[in-house]
């Protein structure tokens, strides 16, 4: 492997190891010490004063450091970019390196080559000979690579994460990571605080990330082979997690407060789904036995699924199956569950048999058990500790499931010029401040309610906090956030001490939220109990969690002896100094921690053997000083481990209060909505609809453009509306409106209209516009129709549908003849409809129905849209005006003027 000439003779590193001298850096090397990361002395300063400044947080902490130890306090921890652009010296072991063969030559564990049909992505072919010729470092690598070769690996070594080999160049192209040679393998690190970011950084790029620690550090080595006669010569490290795009959990990483889903689907003849969002912890499975495929794909774009995990049962030939999961692979992962059939779960049957009950069927309970196999595979059993499930149509009665076609003919949620919230429904009423209360929202908005007592209730509560000062309470609100993924960290796979301490002080702050809603009458979960119960036996001090002070709880006796060895060795030092009649003082450098630092013009006692110097200091220990502080950096190993056992209890206990919390996150969403509604209906002049059996609205507004010029809209005849008039007459708008004020309406929201009256509808459909699928070979025209086919299969007479210019796609005479087929079909349904058309004849051909064009005026050949409804039918589109005002050449216009009036005769 060609390397820098720069990088060939590693800097000479001056960090000795106070258990043993530091030895020249091997293969097998698991010495944790700073080497690989040493930094260039300047002229004028000896390298362990660099090392010193700049690796001063590594400095293992002491209990009131400050009197004894000299920790520079204006010296502030380096920010990220300072720590991972840090200036690094490569290790090299003086000769070229060649590379692995199997990295030259790559194929899968089954001996396929890249490139090749069936090439499995995640395994690495190693052959036994090779894996034998490796160092046990790198034997413990590559056991762990080979089974996840398509995983970037963050290996732990002593205060640092590491990349290796294809990682680390990943690392370093994409975020300028410094890329060094450890012997023969490619490394980038990054020191062990900033884990969160760079995990982030990667999955934000598509990546996976699987998370290896070490299961002990040097000093527990020691401690386990004095009870191990076997010395062996590598730390213990273990593969802890795979974070995938479907399954992070920690709201870091998170950069939307949409729902992260991880969909799990079993096609046969029906369709059995499960949505896992893993920083809630929570599972929505169902299953399709109509128009199936249909179906999963709205679910698919509704909960913007990021990964989906398939199993097709063997029986089944459908090659649509096929097709759509080649289809989606353009936007999220999909993964086949039989790459990942390899654990045995049988361990945890206990905790999934609680589960089984809520399956309606085997398919519903095979996709929960693929969930398992995979979450096995990410090693994240734990998921199953606090696991909630919910049946996703349980409520299905309750609520309209909007299609997909309707929410982004509608942007509801995104526009369709830019998939940005800008201009759309959503952004027009969200007045939420956190994740949990948007996704209720969004949640309201894309499935209204089609229960009309749900309705009032949401409009009476809306009216309350309309009389009351509120924002108080909102700002309180606004400071906890979003309490559900807050909630769902401590239950990770792998929470720590500063998530459990946040929640711990979101409790306080929900607590002080409680207080204020109670002042303006407004009922809410108590949590104090969980705040009483946690004190009586934890506390919370300088961000760490200990257990009661007067306990006998392991870690407050390992605290006692921490103060015992540690006041040893201050009675030490202040020996030392009434000997040499000198000021003394301890120094930490690193891991080597108690250096006494002593002038340089003082003549030291034959006990002491220099560690490290600077231009006016050196630095000494003696025998008697390092036993003591082994003895103390065995006892701070301990300390370590039994704050990791006290965690695991604190997560068990608060795990106790479970539906509380759930309780608690639910109602905080909720008020977080219908403060939002208030908000809403103070900002904008909007009205509550009123329920009745008909439809009829009275100065129709457009909730995203304001400027919309206000109409009626009266449907008398019968529940169908045909609507005639030019292009760019406001067909389209006007549909749309009536749409957007509906869905309103059945969020138990106010509407913009001095009055509306509408049927409680038990779904809405849309037809508007649509374009080539020119990958599939589907057509405009077949597009259309596809979604009318769809319509006319699900509507009722309580369903509300707006159709805009149906049969455009074909001929005349073809679009005339589906055009009235489709109008006369639906008003048999006795549905509402709004149809739009260019095709005046078929008016007649409808008997019983309402008519209305949008009303333009003509002046001096000149087009005047007034933009409103009104009764009667428009015998001309005046396309040709629109022409002229789209500017096309006058002597177009003319021909086109010709041919008009000639095609008229």
């Amino acid at each position: 492997m060609k390397k820098d000439k720069k990088s060939q003779t590693p800097q000479k590193n001056t960090l000795f190891s106070f258990l043993s001298p530091i030895k020249k850096s091997q293969p097998n090397s698991e010495i944790e010490d700073l080497s690989k990361f040493v930094f260039k002395p300047k002229s004028q300063e000896d390298s362990s004063d660099i090392v010193e400044r700049k690796k001063q947080k590594l400095s293992l902490q002491t209990e009131n450091s400050n009197e004894i130890i000299d920790f520079s306090s204006d010296e502030k921890e380096n920010t990220i970019n300072e720590i991972t652009n840090t200036q690094r010296t490569p290790i090299s072991s003086g000769k070229k390196q060649e590379r692995f063969s199997f990295l030259v030559d790559l194929k899968d564990k089954n001996g396929i080559r890249r490139g090749e049909e069936n090439y499995d992505p995640t395994s690495l072919f190693i052959s036994e000979k090779e894996f034998n010729s490796m160092t046990d470092f790198e034997k413990q690598f590559w056991a762990i690579k080979k089974e996840y070769f398509d995983t970037v690996i963050f290996f732990k070594k002593g205060k640092f994460y590491e990349l290796y080999e294809d990682d680390a160049e990943i690392g370093s192209k994409l975020f300028d990571l410094k890329l060094t040679e450890r012997v023969n393998m490619k490394m980038a690190g990054f020191p062990e605080k900033s884990y969160d970011y760079w995990a982030g950084k990667f999955l934000e790029n598509g990546y996976k990330v699987a998370k290896v620690d070490q299961t002990e550090n040097m000093i527990g080595k020691s401690l386990r082979e004095k009870d191990n006669t076997k010395k062996e010569k590598i730390i213990k490290r273990e593969l802890k997690e795979i974070i995938t795009k479907g399954t992070i959990y920690n709201s870091d990483h998170l950069k939307s407060f949409d729902a992260n889903f991880l969909g799990i689907v079993c096609f046969s003849k029906n369709i059995s789904y499960i949505l896992y969002e893993a920083s809630f912890n929570k599972v929505f499975f169902g299953t399709f036995t109509e128009d199936s495929l249909s179906n999963f794909k709205n679910l698919i774009f509704t909960n913007e699924i990021k990964e989906l995990v398939y199993e097709i049962d063997k029986n089944e030939k459908n090659e649509n199956y096929f097709l759509f999961l080649e289809k989606i692979k353009e936007k999220i992962t999909v993964e086949n569950i039989n790459k990942f059939k390899k654990e045995d779960f049988s361990i945890q049957i206990e905790k999934i048999k609680k589960f089984v009950v809520k399956f309606i069927n085997n398919e519903e309970y095979k996709c929960f058990t693929n969930l398992i196999e995979y979450m096995f595979y990410l090693k994240r059993e734990s998921f199953l500790e606090r696991l909630e499930i919910y049946n996703f149509k349980e409520k299905e009665n309750n609520f309209i499931f909007l299609d997909n076609f309707t929410i982004q003919n509608l942007e509801l949620l995104k526009n369709n010029y830019d998939n940005s919230q800008k201009n759309s429904l959503f952004s027009v009423i969200n007045f939420c401040v956190t994740g949990c209360g948007q996704r209720l929202l969004k949640k309201y908005m894309i499935n209204p309610s089609k229960d009309l007592s749900e309705i009032q209730k949401r409009q009476n509560f809306t009216k309350k906090l309309e009389k009351i000062d509120f924002f108080t309470a909102r700002e309180l609100l606004k400071q906890i956030g979003d309490i559900e993924r807050i909630f769902g960290k401590i239950f990770s796979n792998n929470p720590q001490s500063k998530d459990v301490i946040f929640f711990i002080k979101t409790l306080e702050k929900i607590s002080s939220l409680r207080n204020k809603l109670n002042e303006i009458s407004l009922d809410f979960p108590d949590t104090k109990i969980i705040l009483e119960k946690f004190n009586e036996k934890y506390f919370v001090e300088e961000e760490e969690i200990l257990p009661e002070k007067n306990s006998d709880d392991e870690l407050n006796t390992l605290k006692q002896k921490e103060s015992e060895i540690y006041g040893r060795l201050t009675e030490y030092l202040n020996k030392k100094k009434k000997e040499l009649n000198c000021d003394i003082k301890f120094k930490n450098i690193g891991k080597e921690i108690f250096q006494m630092e002593i002038p340089i013009n003082v003549e030291i006692p034959s006990e002491f053997f220099l560690v490290s110097s600077t231009k006016n200091t050196k630095r000494f220990y003696s025998a008697e000083l390092k036993e003591m502080i082994k003895e103390y950096v065995e006892n701070d190993e301990l300390i370590f481990q039994s704050k990791g056992s006290l965690l695991r209890r604190v997560v068990q206990f608060l795990m106790g209060f479970n539906q509380l919390i759930e309780d608690v996150c639910q109602k905080l969403s909720e008020l977080d909505v219908f403060f939002s509604y208030a908000i809403f209906s103070k900002t904008y002049n909007t009205t509550y609809p009123i329920f009745s059996n008909k439809l009829s609205i009275e100065g129709l507004r457009n909730p995203i453009y304001q400027n919309f010029v206000e109409t009626d809209v009266f449907l008398n005849e019968s529940n169908i509306l045909i609507l005639t008039g030019p292009n760019m007459g406001g067909k389209s708008t006007l549909m749309r409106s009536i749409c957007y004020n509906i869905i309103l309406a059945q969020m138990g929201m106010k509407v913009f209209c001095k009055k509306l009256e509408l049927k409680l509808f038990d779904n809405i459909f849309t037809r508007i516009g649509a374009s080539d699928n020119l990958e599939k070979g589907e057509s405009t025209f077949y597009i259309e129709l596809n979604e009318t086919s769809k319509i006319l299969r699900k509507a009722t007479e309580n369903t509300f549908i707006i159709m805009d210019e149906l049969g455009r796609g074909t001929s005349v005479k073809d679009g005339q003849a589906i055009a009235t087929a489709v109008l006369n079909y639906l008003k048999k349904k006795d549905c509402t409809l709004i149809f739009s058309t260019h095709y005046f004849n078929i008016v007649d051909k409808v008997i019983g129905v309402n008519k209305g064009y949008m009303d333009v005026e003509l002046f001096e050949n000149e087009v005047i849209f007034k933009y409103q409804l009104v009764n009667g039918v428009s015998n001309d589109s005046l396309g040709i005006s629109v022409a002229s005002i789209a500017n096309l050449p006058n002597e177009i216009i003319k021909k086109a003027l010709f041919y008009k009036n000639k095609f008229n005769k």
